[in-house]
């Protein structure tokens, strides 16, 4: 899920939903940011007073990815959102489609609303439960079980064309990143990994 959801989709949703146009560029925006902001930022006041920004992604390659402390500042509260089920610290890391701490998380952002900040919080919620669906059945953290096998994804229903693009893209992925079977397929970062 990139732009065409993050973006776009929620912009969309937030439209239909009967808000302004203004406001729904906010809250998409911020959805959009969280996949976009990969740099740690620091800002400087002339007090002396420093903001610090933490990144809410790191580029697919980025070795970072593979830092256990940024997997878990990044990856699973942005983007893996565990789903709590399960009995062990691994099964309860695991992103659950809609799960019962999203539907807290959501719960509580809300009532935030009449907080200055409110606006890029919806779109940050609206990304966050966006990924429940994108990344269920994955974890944030690193771990074998993240990985996919590429002859196990199997398509159905789709237009002929669409299914050519689609291979072609990962075609074009495979050319270039041939590392990612390699040596960050074997370290099984967070991202998918890809054989």
């Amino acid at each position: 899920m990139q732009l065409d959801m993050h973006y776009y989709g929620t912009y969309a949703m937030a439209r239909a939903a009967g808000l302004k146009k203004e406001v729904c560029e906010t809250i998409a925006t911020a959805a959009q940011f969280v996949d976009d902001h990969a740099e740690k930022e620091s800002v400087e006041f002339r007090d002396g007073a420093r903001l610090d920004v933490e990144a809410t992604a790191h580029h697919t390659i980025n070795v970072k990815n593979l830092d256990r402390e940024d997997q878990r500042q990044i990856w699973v509260p942005f983007h893996f959102l565990p789903g709590n089920e399960g009995d062990s610290y691994t099964q309860r890391l695991v992103c659950k489609k809609d799960s019962e701490i999203a539907q807290e998380v959501i719960k509580f952002n809300l009532s935030l609303l009449d907080q200055p900040f409110a606006l890029p919080l919806v779109g940050i919620t609206a990304h966050v439960y966006a990924d429940t669906f994108s990344h269920y059945g994955f974890s944030g953290v690193s771990s074998r079980a993240n990985k996919i096998v590429n002859d196990s994804i199997e398509f159905h229903s789709l237009d002929p064309k669409i299914e050519e693009y689609i291979k072609d893209k990962a075609k074009e992925f495979e050319s270039n990143y041939p590392k990612e079977g390699g040596f960050f397929g074997i370290l099984h970062s967070p991202v998918y990994t890809f054989n």
